[in-house]
């Protein structure tokens, strides 16, 4: 399961970066431009870019690693319901808790608690495909 582990980590990072570039980009590009947030918000040179994929590497790791050391039997649906579980235990906190104690907006807390759950629920199905459980065979059992 070594390499399968690997394949999952690898995947999981990649669609968190696509989902992070659509969310924060395109989606809510215009939000980040606006007065209140633009002050909040790091000059593009300032951007500490390795910092960003340090975490997002760290986090897919404890994701993927969460699913295949606890999910039992590890299926799609598992896979899709630990993504959205996922999603909505660090999406919440983040994206409400930031709206509580910083001038934000809604929309803006909405596209991060949004941004979570998409990008949770895709790496759900990811590793629910790609550490799907093998049914066992009259050799393996």
């Amino acid at each position: 399961m070594g390499w399968k582990l690997a394949i999952s980590i690898v995947v999981v990072i990649v669609v968190w970066l696509g989902a992070d570039l659509l969310v924060h980009h395109v989606l809510l590009g215009n939000e980040y431009e606006k007065d209140e947030h633009a002050k909040l918000m790091r000059p593009p040179k300032q951007i500490n870019h390795t910092a960003y994929y340090v975490a997002v590497a760290a986090s897919a790791l404890c994701f993927v690693g969460i699913y295949a050391l606890l999910a039992q039997p590890r299926t799609v649906a598992k896979g899709l319901m630990y993504g959205f579980l996922f999603g909505v235990a660090v999406g919440v906190p983040m994206a409400y808790g930031t709206f509580a104690y910083m001038k934000i907006s809604h929309m803006m807390a909405l596209g991060w608690l949004g941004g979570s759950l998409l990008r949770c629920v895709v790496g759900g199905l990811v590793v629910g495909l790609v550490l799907k459980s093998c049914p066992k065979t009259a050799e393996t059992a």
